[in-house]
């Protein structure tokens, strides 16, 4: 890629650019050359395609489960689940390049761009030094994108004697924490739009209730073993749209279907 920047000769700033951060003019092989009398002076360089930096994220958490048979016939099972994961270290890389580089972009005589009346600083602010502080933002926080508890409950109940002996019945739920779709914008003085990361908008949590019965006898003079069982999965839960993504102003921007109600009908034979 080149371009041509006229008969100003702008060849001291770009070059002060390309020798604020060490090996930038190596990796995207940049250089200046032409001339800015004659409207030749252009400057060059090659695009890295692929290029990107790295962030550190640290996931902590306990679970807790529980199982127990408060009867022969009866059994219950329950977990209880927390996770946390820490963003830090956010784009080093980045970070080293724009604490070189400011200084080159505040110096007044790099401030002129011909035929604009916004400075080179008011520039770079509103399409890179603004993005980049946002993407800094997450820096030390939590993810709110992430929930942070869930629990899952399990019990069934099998007859075993009487006129009921053979049937079971039994429900699962399933809860999970609100979750961060998007956060609180504001604007800086020169209008710039801030991001807000400890100020998250949430979703709602979810409680999803699944149901299942079950009949069990032996047949064909006691040599085969044979069930039968049906399934609800989502008996019970939210048959409103899900937010999924929320605008500056908290309003949703996206939502998601909710599970479905699904019912599954199996026989097992078992020889």
């Amino acid at each position: 890629a080149a371009a041509n920047t006229g008969h100003i000769d702008y060849k001291p700033q770009i070059q002060a650019v390309l020798d604020a951060v060490p090996g930038l003019a190596k990796a995207y092989n940049a250089y200046v050359d032409g001339n800015a009398l004659d409207g030749t002076l252009a400057y060059h360089f090659t695009p890295l395609s692929g290029l990107s930096d790295t962030v550190d994220s640290v996931a902590t958490g306990h679970e807790l489960e529980l199982v127990i048979n408060p009867t022969p016939s009866w059994r219950i099972s329950a977990n209880v689940g927390q996770q946390e994961t820490i963003v830090s270290h956010v784009q080093p890389g980045a970070r080293a390049a724009m604490e070189a580089l400011l200084p080159v972009w505040s110096q007044p005589a790099f401030a002129n761009i011909p035929r604009s009346t916004e400075t080179t600083l008011s520039y770079l602010t509103n399409l890179v030094v603004v993005p980049y502080r946002n993407i800094l933002s997450s820096d030390g926080l939590a993810s709110a994108e992430q929930r942070k508890y869930r629990a899952n409950l399990v019990t069934n109940y099998s007859f075993r004697r009487g006129w009921l002996r053979g049937i079971g019945i039994g429900t699962g739920i399933r809860w999970q924490d609100k979750i961060g779709i998007g956060y609180v914008t504001t604007r800086d003085a020169s209008g710039a739009i801030i991001i807000d990361r400890t100020k998250p908008y949430y979703a709602p949590g979810e409680t999803n209730v699944d149901l299942f019965a079950s009949y069990g006898r032996r047949v064909w003079k006691d040599k085969i073993d044979w069930r039968v069982q049906v399934n609800v999965r989502n008996a019970f839960g939210t048959d409103t749209l899900i937010p999924i993504n929320a605008q500056y102003d908290g309003t949703v921007a996206s939502y998601r279907v909710p599970p479905e109600k699904r019912i599954y009908l199996t026989n097992t034979f078992t020889f």
